[in-house]
């Protein structure tokens, strides 16, 4: 059998120095190894080759001669007659600096034979056949960044959040972060604003870890007898991610219409004597833009989501804003809650394929599922979020699936299917079928049954 020995995905960030790993999973019998790696010089700059754990005691010999043409060799052996333990081994550590500039990038790190030939034997000095596998090193953008947010007519004229390597997601005192006092009183003509921790300590600057998922501040501003205006410049956003802006209420429940791309929206206004809480998120993925429309009528509805929402709670989802732009009054809502559209609970159909379908109540909403919502008033709900995955298929399992469409297609049509499309009529009070021929009639927002003979991905023909 051949001898797997693997080269290690890596991340470095632009201007830093990182490392790829070798290991080798050995099968007990190998004395020495020899290889070379490729790169590209114009992305990595070699280091240099240390001998990891697993090469304890082995002679390392290192030629890097070519290494400015992007290659280095790389030879291991252990005293004769010894061999590396059977498992897995890591071999050495090669470090590489990559390249400043902007931009995130990958980059194979190959092995090959030159300038030191790939061989591996055993004891006696045998060839034992080798299997590579090469590593691919992402060179990313600097995640160290901080964006200054400008404020008028407040206490301070700015506050600043941001990532920086060495800070923590806690307060670090006297380094990364700012503390803030509280908002002026209401009788002082400035207002006050700043960032908000769990812990309710507030920050005029607030720097967290560097990291590479969707990570969000919150910003209350509060406006006295002056309005404040919010404004940021763009061009401090890093590359390749994206900021939103997006306003809550007390109860950090999102607000939907509210969000805002912070790269082509670069402000915002706050009326005197209101109080504006904010959620900032910063996102290496997609901008989380995408609007859709969800019609309820008084009464069950059955409906899908076509987008996939930026906060998928469900009363982030299901809440809307009164008449004239202001709240419901308290108590004409689910339980005296402000701003909720349902009543009760909501719920989805539960099919794994195996067991028995059953619904089973749900706390949050994602895209291209079906959902039982009970509205006591017609209302329409805006949802913001993104483009869902897979959209131009529906995964179906055998038997009964509750589902929906990202976008108005078709009747669904193929043979795995048994009968009708169906959805409920909210104002017949029944389920009504979908035409065969229907163009167009598999509409988004709605929930469908639709019955599978077998576990398939239904092509929505877009």
């Amino acid at each position: 059998a051949a001898t797997p020995v693997v080269a290690a995905d890596a991340t470095i960030d632009r201007g830093q120095t990182g490392s790829v790993t070798v290991s080798m999973a050995a099968q007990g019998i190998e004395n020495a190894l020899g290889f070379s790696l490729s790169f590209d010089p114009a992305l990595l700059t070699y280091v240099s080759t240390t001998a990891a754990a697993g090469a304890a005691g082995a002679t390392l010999n290192v030629n890097d001669g070519q290494a400015a043409a992007g290659r280095v060799g790389i030879a291991l052996a252990r005293s004769a007659g010894q061999t590396f333990p059977a498992g897995a081994t890591e071999l050495v550590v090669i470090q590489f600096t990559a390249a400043a500039g902007t931009g995130t990038v990958t980059t194979p790190v190959a092995f090959g034979d030159a300038p030191i030939p790939r061989e591996i034997s055993d004891a006696t000095a045998n060839t034992v056949e080798g299997a590579y596998t090469n590593a691919t090193v992402t060179v990313r953008d600097n995640l160290d960044w901080l964006l200054t947010i400008a404020v008028s007519n407040a206490d301070k004229p700015d506050v600043q959040f941001g990532m920086q390597t060495g800070a923590t997601d806690g307060y670090d005192e006297g380094t990364f972060d700012l503390d803030s006092p509280e908002a002026p009183a209401p009788g002082v003509p400035q207002g006050g604003v700043y960032f908000v921790d769990a812990d309710d300590f507030l920050y005029r600057r607030d720097v967290r870890a560097p990291a590479e998922a969707a990570t969000t501040w919150n910003l209350e501003v509060v406006a006295n007898q002056l309005p404040m205006t919010l404004s940021w410049n763009p061009a401090a956003i890093p590359s390749d991610w994206h900021f939103t802006m997006h306003e809550v209420n007390a109860g950090n429940a999102t607000i939907p219409g509210t969000l805002i791309d912070m790269a082509t929206t670069t402000t915002r206004e706050v009326a005197a004597l209101t109080v504006k809480y904010y959620v900032i998120t910063a996102s290496p993925d997609a901008p989380c833009a995408a609007t859709a429309e969800i019609e309820f009528a008084a009464g069950w509805n059955l409906i899908s989501l076509p987008i996939e929402p930026c906060n998928r709670a469900v009363d982030a989802v299901l809440w809307t804003q009164g008449r004239d732009g202001e709240e419901e009054e308290a108590g004409a809502m689910r339980d005296g809650r402000r701003g909720t559209i349902y009543t009760g609970a909501v719920w989805r159909f539960v099919n794994d394929g195996v067991n028995e379908g059953h619904y089973e109540q749900v706390t949050e909403l994602h895209a291209l599922v079906g959902y039982w919502v009970y509205a006591p008033a017609a209302v329409t709900v805006t949802v913001t979020g993104t483009a869902p995955a897979g959209r131009e298929s529906l995964a179906l399992n055998k038997g009964w699936n509750l589902v929906g469409p990202a976008e108005d297609v078709g009747t669904p049509q193929n043979a795995d299917l048994q009968g009708h499309a169906w959805w409920w009529d909210t104002a017949a009070g029944a389920y009504a079928a979908l035409d065969p021929a229907g163009v167009g009639a598999f509409k988004a927002g709605r929930g469908y049954w639709l019955f599978a003979k077998r576990a398939l991905n239904l092509d929505l023909g877009r």
